[in-house]
């Protein structure tokens, strides 16, 4: 597979290849200032369709800030959101999730290191995943994508019972589906999580 670099007058430095193109996720936050959201959501599409409707995102040295990302896209122009776990070298990870933002000329990959292998990191994934799609209401256009392409949403309840069953939902894609649920102190956590979320 043969890639090269290009220069892109808004994002800087692409890498571009048969599967699409790559762009480091400091190069987004650094785009996305100074410009309205509809902007910078249009920039993405326009990227999207001259590289075969797939962009990766890598995240470098830059911290994998979801809500930063969502905050500068459109969320209206959010098709979809796909979660889906990829494999981890390391045995007590298991997993990490990973989401795909559905635009209307392709697919952004959103490459993170979010894992529920220990409470601290449990409770990473309800901040870092959970509290973005609640906060710009994209819940209910958020599906778990299975290893053989199936979706199944993330929240098909009321909103009672959204927020536990959408974190349990997040533990289990990473392969740690009991994270904050065994021993008293760790269901505190949980609970307490839940309570700061709704």
């Amino acid at each position: 597979m043969t890639e090269h670099t290009t220069q892109d007058f808004f994002f800087g430095a692409v890498t571009v290849s048969e599967q699409g193109a790559s762009i480091k996720l400091n190069q987004v936050f650094d785009a996305a200032q100074f410009v309205s959201r509809e902007f910078f959501t249009a920039q993405l599409n326009r990227l999207l369709a001259a590289s075969n409707g797939r962009l990766i995102i890598n995240k470098g040295e830059a911290r994998p800030d979801f809500h930063d990302l969502l905050m500068a896209m459109n969320p209206s122009d959010i098709g979809r959101i796909e979660l889906y776990a990829r494999p981890n070298r390391a045995e007590i990870v298991r997993a990490t999730i990973s989401c795909d933002l559905i635009l209307e000329q392709g697919r952004v990959i959103f490459y993170t290191e979010w894992s529920a292998y220990k409470a601290t990191a449990a409770e990473e994934v309800a901040i870092n995943v959970l509290y973005p799609l609640l906060e710009y209401g994209l819940i209910q256009r958020t599906a778990l994508r299975s290893k053989n392409g199936a979706l199944n949403p993330l929240v098909n309840t009321e909103w009672e019972q959204t927020t536990a069953e959408a974190l349990k939902r997040l533990f289990e894609l990473t392969g740690h589906p009991y994270a904050l649920q065994v021993g008293e102190e760790d269901r505190e956590r949980f609970n307490k999580l839940v309570r700061e979320l709704r």
